[in-house]
């Protein structure tokens, strides 16, 4: 069975924006987010996991956050950039929960919805760029007897 995490990756990467801001050179990375402008990470958050109980199976949840090395300086276009950019990556995860394009879990998980759980912030910032995050939730129906 495929990980989640590596679901929501293969998913996002689907993003126009993120094809828009770095071209082909997309590097989308599990739990790691290096130093590079143009490179992105998906890292598990903590969170219950279980939503609800049923004879036939669970909702459950996973909790991720999405980060970004971006360029930073004190000019407000340059912060105006960073915050719109990732306003709009809100909007594109919002869009694709309503119209159910969600993520492939795999067989005996069905995603239900992704949602936008923290809008992006600064984490850190150094040597003309930062660490721009935002948080989101994937939540999912897994069958009795999935692993």
């Amino acid at each position: 069975m495929k990980p989640a995490i590596k679901a929501m990756q293969e998913w996002l990467k689907t993003c126009p924006l993120v094809a828009g801001q770095l071209g082909n050179n997309v590097a989308f990375h599990i739990d790691y987010l290096p130093e590079d402008t143009t490179q992105f990470s998906i890292e598990d958050s903590p969170g219950d996991p279980v939503l609800q109980e049923f004879f036939s199976g669970r909702r459950k949840a996973k909790n991720y956050v999405l980060a970004s090395r971006m360029e930073y300086s004190e000019s407000i276009a340059q912060q105006a950039a960073n915050s719109g950019f990732w306003d709009d990556f809100a909007d594109w995860i919002e869009a694709q929960s309503d119209a159910r394009r969600l993520p492939d879990l795999g067989e005996g998980r069905t995603a239900e919805r992704v949602a936008v759980t923290n809008s992006g912030y600064i984490i850190t910032s150094e040597d003309g760029t930062c660490r721009f995050q935002i948080q989101i939730r994937l939540e999912y129906y897994q069958q009795k007897g999935t692993t």
